[in-house]
């Protein structure tokens, strides 16, 4: 019984305080006083400035940092010491397979390898000047060979010419030894370009032959004839009258009998008396 009270009680105190309850005011009680309009807000104070930022704090060991400058040289000083190390152990390697019994194509490849691994070592600029010297080099081994074979073809050409033409002279001037004319005239022999008559080059080249020799007065001249003309002067001339076969007569108008029985030429008319071979050729009664 006493708990049936107990929760009657308390749904009487929710039904009371559910009610809506208005104010009543008998005439002996004043009313209450009607409350004051609310203030308007206060304007908001102005905004503080910005208090400045704290300075940085220092960095600490591990985390220094570096210019560019810095950066650069210390890149520098690297590179510089593992282009060393690599420079010396790339001449351990050189030296090394030099020593080893390769074949030719083992030994190539090497090479090749460590020309790679030297280039390793190598900045841009000396990549730069390396391959431009090569370039300059190359050009230079291949003008080389260019000029010494064109040298060859124009000399060869040249002694095969002068050789043929002074030979053939010799032979039509019945030379006892053409080999020894050639020796004679060879040195003195150059092949030049022919002129026409207005003495223009007629781009035909052909053997000129500076001969020593002296003119009808007995004085030293030195004249330019064609390998025929030179032979033939030679024949002329006292001092080579040896090296051709004589075909005229001995003494003045007469026969002259060398050794053996035999009529002397004019090459031993020479050698035995040359005052009287002179004096021959003068008169006409020696002709060659």
């Amino acid at each position: 019984m006493k708990q049936e009270k107990t929760q009657k009680g308390i749904v009487s105190d929710l039904v009371v305080l559910s009610r809506i309850w208005n104010p009543t005011f008998s005439d002996a009680d004043p009313a209450p006083p009607a409350t004051p309009p609310a203030a308007p807000p206060a304007d908001p104070p102005p905004a503080a400035p910005p208090a400045d930022p704290p300075p940085a704090a220092p960095p600490a060991d591990g985390d220094k940092t570096f210019t560019q400058d810095e950066l650069n040289t210390y890149l520098a000083t690297d590179r510089r010491k593992n282009k060393d190390q690599l420079t010396k152990l790339t001449s351990e390697l050189e030296a090394t397979t030099k020593k080893l019994n390769l074949t030719v194509q083992e030994r190539t490849e090497v090479d090749s390898q460590l020309e790679e691994f030297r280039k390793q070592t190598m900045t841009s600029e000396e990549l730069a000047k390396e391959a431009n010297e090569k370039s300059k080099k190359k050009h230079e081994t291949e003008l080389a060979d260019v000029t010494a074979e064109r040298d060859k073809w124009k000399n060869d050409y040249t002694e095969s010419t002068i050789l043929r033409s002074i030979t053939d002279a010799a032979a039509t001037n019945e030379a006892v030894s053409p080999r020894q004319v050639v020796a004679i005239l060879r040195p003195d022999t150059r092949l030049v370009e022919a002129l026409d008559d207005d003495g223009k080059g007629t781009g035909v080249l052909e053997p000129r032959v500076s001969l020593n020799t002296t003119n009808d007065e007995g004085q030293p001249v030195t004249l330019d004839l064609t390998p025929k003309e030179a032979v033939l002067r030679m024949k002329e001339t006292d001092e080579f009258l040896n090296l051709f076969k004589g075909t005229g007569t001995g003494g003045l108008g007469g026969s002259q009998q060398g050794a053996g029985g035999s009529q002397a030429d004019a090459a031993t008319l020479a050698r035995t008396d040359p005052e009287k071979y002179r004096e021959g050729r003068k008169d006409g009664t020696i002709k060659l």
